[in-house]
Parts: C-alpha cells; structure tokens; sequence
C-alpha cells in the first residue's frame, strides 16, 4: 500500500521516535528547501540546524523564462528539475498552469510543490529521484514526449535534455533561477564543534557540498571527519568522499530517505 505524501511525515515520528535524542544535525540546503526536512528532524528527536551553503536568487533577466512561459501550448511536458524551479516559475507565470500541459518532476518534494500549487497530475520516477530515474518512469508510462519545456536553475547537468533529444524530442531548456554560494557565518559549525555538539551533516546536493567545503576552509576535514555526513545521491556521495571525508553515509532518495538513513544510523526504532 502506498503512503500519501503528507502522511510520511507523520509515519517517520512514529516510526521513529525520539531516534535522535537531542542530537544535533546540520541541514544545508536553502532556505525553501530545508524547513521541511528541519520538520521532520524535529519530529524524530533531533535538534536541526540550519547552515545554508547554497543562495537562490532570482533571474537579473527574466526574457528567456518569460518567452517560454508565453507560449507553454507548445509544449507536450513541462519538467521540473527543483521545487526552486516551481517557485520561481510560479512567480513569474502570466496565467494559471494550462490543463492540458504535462508536469513531471525528478522527485518527491519537486512534484509536492506542484501539488501544491493545483497541478493535478505530476510524472515522477517513484524511487530513483534525479533525471534518470524520471527517464525509467517515462519509459515504464509508455510515454514519449515530442516537445518538452525543462526549467530548472543556471548551470547543471544536460544529461536530461540530451537524452530527450536522442530520442527525437524538441527540448528547450530554460533557466528561472539562479544559485551562488551563501554567505552563512562558519562559526555557527565551529561552535558545535567546540562544544561537541555536532552530531550529523546533510549534504542535498554536490554543489552544496562545495560551497561547503570552501566556506569551511582549512577546518573543512577538520570539523567533518569525525561526523557522519548524510547524502541522497551517489554522485554526491562520490564528491564528499573526493573532499577527503570518511564518514559519507548514502541514504536513498529524498527527505523519506534521508530521515530513515539518519535514524537507522543512530540506531534507535520505536
């Protein structure tokens, strides 16, 4: 049987109550995208902070997203590569989300932002939460989209709009945001540290853990090799570990998989 989205939440406190006792875990990803998962760190015991490593910004210039948005009757699916991308397209779009129009999203918490925002169907790969997971369950559907509009943030991978072209797809890849290194305070980590409080790191994404990196400096291996740090993905997982850091725990996909793999780490289960 499967859960509903909302429920999950409210499954993980129960599943796993107090598996944290207090502990605390550092959570950096932005803002927008890490309340949730602090929630849901809150509901299992722990004690969330937020060190964010990654910035989102909106567009100096909006035309491209906006000749997109315009004529969104072209297009047979729209893919969404972050819920920054559905806020930040939200924001700027003329009208309500056409019926007729597709939405697929790489994950859970992509196509949630959707939901929330009244489109009614989302395609979503079910485990495996990044672009190739979305391939397999376009394939699994039987589908084969002719004109695909992919928003998503400035910079990242092209293998999604690649393979869609490979495939005979008309794909236009258009950016509706921007991300920059933040500029949170280090000490916020090093005061943990010195008072051995800091318990886990959440690492979302290869970027954020670069900016990590940087913005720790020469305390980076120092302050983190002796914590676990959590990741979603093996690509992320792979860079941590190239950072020289040996406590890199891959979860699976999504906040569902990062609350479990934290929790089955610190070893307590109701």
């Amino acid at each position: 049987m499967s859960i509903a989205v909302a429920d999950q939440p409210q499954l993980e406190a129960a599943l796993f109550k107090d598996a944290l006792h207090g502990q605390k875990i550092v959570v950096t990803r932005p803002q927008n995208q890490a309340a949730g998962l602090c929630e849901r760190i809150r509901a299992i015991g722990g004690v969330p902070v937020w060190f964010p490593t990654i910035h989102i910004e909106a567009l100096e210039d909006n035309a491209e997203l906006d000749a997109a948005l315009a004529k969104l009757d072209q297009f047979d699916l729209a893919i969404f590569i972050s819920s920054n991308a559905v806020a930040c397209t939200w924001a700027r779009l003329p009208a309500g989300w056409p019926q007729a129009l597709s939405a697929a999203a790489t994950g859970p918490g992509t196509a949630g932002a959707l939901t929330e925002r009244g489109v009614a169907s989302v395609i979503a790969p079910p485990a495996q939460f990044d672009s190739e997971g979305l391939i397999a369950e376009l394939d699994r559907l039987g589908l084969a989209p002719r004109n695909v509009l992919i928003l998503k943030g400035e910079g990242g991978r092209e293998w999604l709009a690649d393979t869609l072209r490979a495939r005979g797809a008309r794909v236009e890849c258009v950016a509706s945001y921007r991300r920059v290194r933040a500029e949170t305070d280090v000490n916020i980590i090093g005061r943990l540290v010195q008072a051995k409080e800091l318990a886990g790191v959440v690492v979302a994404s290869s970027e954020g853990g670069d900016h990590l990196m940087e913005m720790l400096g020469a305390h980076a291996q120092v302050w983190l090799m002796e914590v676990p740090v959590f990741v979603p993905h093996a690509r992320i997982a792979e860079r941590m570990r190239a950072h020289g850091l040996q406590q890199v725990i891959l979860t699976s996909g999504g906040d569902s998989g990062l609350i479990a793999g934290i929790a089955a780490h610190f070893g307590k289960r109701a």
